[in-house]
């Protein structure tokens, strides 16, 4: 099924926390301190893994 072809790694992002990083806590985030560079030191680390993640990642903070 085309719709759970990534559903492990959606459940992996939401599970940590990782889509919540640039975000504060009245809006159910992460409300670090220095949200912006929490997110760019993430957008990096995930493009050693995978520069698409790292890219998909980018634009779902952006929305």
């Amino acid at each position: 099924m085309r719709n759970q072809e990534h559903m492990e790694e959606y459940l992996i992002t939401k599970r940590e926390g990782i889509l919540g990083i640039p975000f504060p806590k009245e809006v159910r985030g992460r409300g670090l301190k220095f949200p912006v560079s929490s997110t760019i030191v993430t957008k990096e680390e995930l493009a050693y893994a995978s520069n698409s993640l790292a890219a998909i990642y980018d634009v779902q903070c952006m929305l």
